[in-house]
């Protein structure tokens, strides 16, 4: 099983809305995470890029940094096998991060996550963290990982990371 995610085919369609200049708040950005719903937790099912939203999605949280980044091997971000470092562009790769405190879903299993925009509206609007029941509209998601299933413990941050690198596309 591949650790890696899969973008989804709604994630390719809207990529393609961007290069041809369709406006899209980007700015609108949320990760989600979920618990799965698959009985071998270590063993998720691998992703199709059909999917629309997570199997069992307990929170979002809102993307706390976009940063423009370049691939280097000594980079300190690492996702889907490379490894990055911020620049201050402008790059062709881009870099979503959304931070879970210490405080935030303590206690949860991670199995699952996802990366949506386009239009996700949560209730009431001001939050930068939603629980599953307070998201009215879920948004696009772009891009899918189901993981070997972890438990955040409090005191510990845990960061959701995209890097939107057309580079590393299949065709598929």
């Amino acid at each position: 099983m591949s650790d890696q995610g899969k973008n989804t085919q709604l994630g390719k369609i809207l990529r393609a809305r961007l290069f041809r200049g369709e406006s899209i708040n980007m700015a609108n950005a949320w990760f989600a995470i979920g618990t799965g719903s698959w009985v071998d937790k270590q063993s998720p099912p691998v992703e199709t890029g059909s999917e629309t939203g997570l199997t069992v999605e307990y929170a979002r949280k809102k993307v706390t940094k976009i940063a423009y980044l370049q691939q280097d091997a000594a980079g300190a971000i690492s996702w889907r096998g490379f490894t990055y470092k911020e620049v201050e562009g402008p790059t062709a790769i881009l870099g979503y991060f959304g931070v879970f405190t210490e405080d935030e879903v303590v206690g949860v299993q991670i199995c699952e996550e996802g990366f949506f925009f386009d239009n996700v509206q949560v209730n009431p609007p001001t939050l930068t963290l939603a629980l599953a029941g307070e998201v009215v509209t879920p948004g696009t998601m772009i891009w899918l990982r189901n993981r070997p299933a972890s438990t955040k413990a409090a005191q510990e941050r845990y960061t959701s990371i995209f890097v939107d690198d057309s580079s590393l596309e299949t065709p598929s």
